[in-house]
């Protein structure tokens, strides 16, 4: 079967593929030779974006030239585009070849199928955002409400659909646009037990549906609207027609006039419905640069302001990244705001926009970042390095402030060791270990647990006392939430047996991972006599 023709909204409606091939970014910098990378400043381009090395925003190249080697040396990596942004500033941009969906394709889907395209990435190319779109959709929701079209959040979903009384019930008339910004209107909506070119998959079948508006109006509320989250692309399709409605424009037109054009984002598409050309994919149509994605968060890290002009409230940036709902499903984050998801990286609270294929915009308010990632993953291939993988072990291991701090942090946690030896501190030891520790003892058999361990501290304190123990950190190493420490470590031993005390010199080798709170424990630790 054939589906709808999609319409395209660009001032730029395509780019070349001759032009994109001599479009190369200057910061790319593998060489021919296999020799390995050497990173480059991104260029300036009069696009709207401050550039800048990483040492002059105090970042370290070193994290990035490992990571770049790693992804230079891996086969099919999947990766398209990596961009980091900090302290306002782009400061590390780099793409690569890869397939990228083709909504605008004409056999798009024919026979189920999707189709794909061979793409040459710089930072010209548009780039497909499936999922990402949502977080700008509510967006330009914000601003329609800023502007009065919208009453706001409170508003009741079936007074905008008048045309759709006939589908009404008493459950769905309490649904607010509130609920449907959290998803959690309690329609019922299945997108993910399917692949998305199954008919099976709720979002296939809207996407092909002649309306797609009815589609999801006249479904049965499964449960009490405002009671849980269900991820629903569906109720941000109708978000997406609220805004046509309230403001008499389409969606990508008012997103252009209001949000694109202020931000200086020239060159974008945004696809239809498949089967309803006059409904826009408001949940997944949307193809922008990276460098634009990279915009898209900075208003938002800003309060929704750009280059000294208001275009988003800061309320309503408030409401977008504020919890509306803890989410439980198992998908990774831990709650939902305003059509944008939040969770932590490496102790950070932070914000992001996802999408299918691994499309990420991330920002991590506290260190004043965002981080732009764009993929190919479209069939369930595994993937190398997942995105929280960079930021993590990569990204945020390059703050040079940060790295400072989390190594004091972890040094605090060592240095307090001898202060409770001394005490014979049995609670105070256990506080600083992890949920899950594990003790390696050279001539006894290991210990792993809480129980146990503590069970082995309590008899070592019954049988002596510690008396001027101290501690001298030699190497601490961080990466993400993982810090390695090896110490040297002396005390002196009172036995409670009325035997001579001995002075006892051994090595450390501790593990600590930051927990949930950003707190660092002791994951494991050994140590071994010194001769």
């Amino acid at each position: 079967m054939k589906i709808g023709k999609l319409r395209t909204h660009s001032r730029i409606l395509s780019l070349c593929w001759a032009v994109g091939v001599v479009c190369v970014c200057a910061a790319h910098s593998f060489f021919g030779d296999g020799s390995q990378y050497e990173y480059a400043v991104p260029m300036e381009t009069g696009d709207g974006w401050r550039t800048a090395s990483l040492l002059e925003m105090g970042m370290d190249t070193d994290p990035f030239v490992r990571l770049m080697n790693r992804l230079h040396a891996t086969e099919n990596h999947l990766i398209h585009s990596v961009l980091v942004v900090k302290d306002g500033t782009l400061v590390f941009e780099e793409y690569f070849d890869g397939a990228d969906l083709n909504l605008f394709d004409e056999d798009m889907m024919t026979g189920c199928t999707l189709c794909f395209e061979e793409k040459h990435f710089t930072r010209d190319e548009l780039h497909f955002t499936a999922s990402v779109t949502k977080s700008i959709t509510s967006q330009v929701f914000g601003i329609a409400v800023d502007r009065g079209y919208i009453s706001g959040s409170d508003a009741k979903m079936v007074s905008f659909f008048p045309d759709y009384a006939h589908l009404r019930t008493p459950e769905k008339d309490q649904i607010t646009v509130h609920q449907m910004l959290s998803m959690t209107t309690g329609l019922p909506f299945d997108e993910r037990t399917y692949p998305i070119s199954d008919s099976r998959n709720d979002a296939f079948q809207l996407f092909l549906s002649k309306d797609p508006l009815a589609f999801m109006l006249g479904r049965d509320v499964a449960q009490a609207p405002g009671r849980s989250y269900q991820y629903n692309s569906g109720t941000t399709v109708l978000l997406g027609e609220i805004i046509r409605r309230a403001t008499e424009q389409s969606l990508p037109s008012f997103a252009e006039e209001h949000l694109f054009a202020p931000l200086g984002i020239t060159t974008y598409q945004w696809a239809d419905c498949f089967g309803a050309p006059n409904v826009s994919f408001a949940s997944g149509g949307l193809y922008l640069r990276p460098r634009d994605m990279a915009k898209v968060g900075q208003l938002m890290l800003q309060g929704g302001v750009w280059n000294g002009h208001r275009l988003l409230s800061s309320d309503w940036v408030q409401r977008s990244v504020t919890m509306a709902t803890a989410v439980t499903d198992g998908s990774g984050i831990d709650g939902y705001g305003y059509q944008w998801k939040l969770r932590r990286y490496s102790g950070l609270d932070a914000f992001y926009a996802s999408g299918w294929g691994e499309q990420f915009l991330v920002v991590i308010p506290e260190e004043n970042l965002v981080y732009v990632q764009t993929s190919g993953r479209y069939n369930g291939e595994r993937i190398p390095v997942w995105h929280d993988a960079i930021i993590e072990g990569y990204v945020l291991p390059a703050i040079r402030d940060r790295v400072a701090a989390q190594d004091a942090s972890v040094r605090a946690v060592v240095d307090a060791w001898p202060g409770l030896l001394d005490g014979g501190d049995v609670d105070g030891i256990m506080d600083i270990l992890a949920a899950d520790p594990v003790l390696i003892h050279p001539r006894l058999p290991g210990f792993v647990g809480r129980d146990s361990i503590r069970a082995f501290v309590e008899q070592v304190f019954r049988q002596q006392a510690a008396v001027g123990s101290s501690i001298q950190v030699e190497t601490i190493q961080t990466a993400g939430n993982w810090a390695h420490v090896v110490a040297r470590f002396e005390t002196t031993w009172n036995p409670r047996n009325g035997a001579s005390p001995f002075r006892e010199s051994a090595r450390y080798l501790w593990v600590l991972r930051r927990d949930a709170s950003g707190v660092w424990k002791v994951k494991s630790f050994s140590f071994y006599p010194i001769n």
